[in-house]
């Protein structure tokens, strides 16, 4: 809970931070650098073990997060992203844990997701303030799940309680659209689908950035 109102601090201390420069150097012009603070929702398609714990089901989590990027060239950026869970997901439902059947209660949280981009901007306007944008690149991330499992040990029926981590990397690809709300201040929406191995996640993203 404390990781969560921590991120969830940083993440207003920096969009504060984003508009108050973005408002400071309207009459600059931007840099090939910039960032942005994102919000995201994570659809994970749980297809295997979170460590010997066997849940199975479609997931979905809030998260927010940052990228930061440099522009190559006019239509080609190197960006990094990295988001961190907001909301727990409850799970109270007949599991797996170590091939044995079991009953778990408790959460399931999505403890980070990080990566790298290669983005390519194309613009749809003649002023080039609506630009298509697509992605490809590479994430890893770790799930979590801690609660109260109950099984029968020797016969006897047992509940303890148990922390579960899983660390994935995959493939990432995606798109969506930018728009420049002034020369330094943008807004950004896609969608990318998170090749996580046997997680896939598909992450819809909202963000709002600046160029310095």
């Amino acid at each position: 809970m404390t990781r969560h109102l921590t991120a969830l601090g940083l993440a207003a201390l920096g969009l504060g931070a984003l508009t108050s420069h973005a408002s400071a150097q309207t009459q600059t012009t931007p840099s090939k650098f910039y960032a942005a603070a994102n919000y995201v929702l994570l659809d994970t398609d749980v297809q295997g073990d979170i460590e010997s714990l066997a849940v199975g089901g479609n997931i979905q989590f809030d998260a927010i997060g940052a990228r930061a990027g440099y522009r190559a060239s006019d239509k080609i950026s190197i960006e990094f992203e990295a988001n961190v869970g907001t909301s727990d997901k409850n799970i109270d439902d007949e599991v797996e844990v170590l091939g044995k059947s079991a009953y778990y209660s408790g959460n399931i949280d999505v403890n980070y997701m990080a990566g790298i981009f290669v983005v390519y901007n194309q613009p749809l306007t003649e002023n080039k303030r609506l630009n298509l944008v697509g992605r490809v690149g590479f994430m890893a991330g770790e799930l979590e799940a801690t609660g109260d499992v109950s099984t029968e040990i020797l016969g006897v029926p047992t509940t303890f309680q148990a922390t579960y981590t899983e660390n994935k990397s995959g493939p990432v690809f995606g798109g969506g659209l930018s728009y420049d709300l002034t020369d330094h201040l943008f807004v950004r929406a896609d969608a990318t689908y998170i090749g996580l191995e046997d997680f896939p996640t598909m992450s819809y993203a909202a963000s709002l950035g600046v160029r310095f």
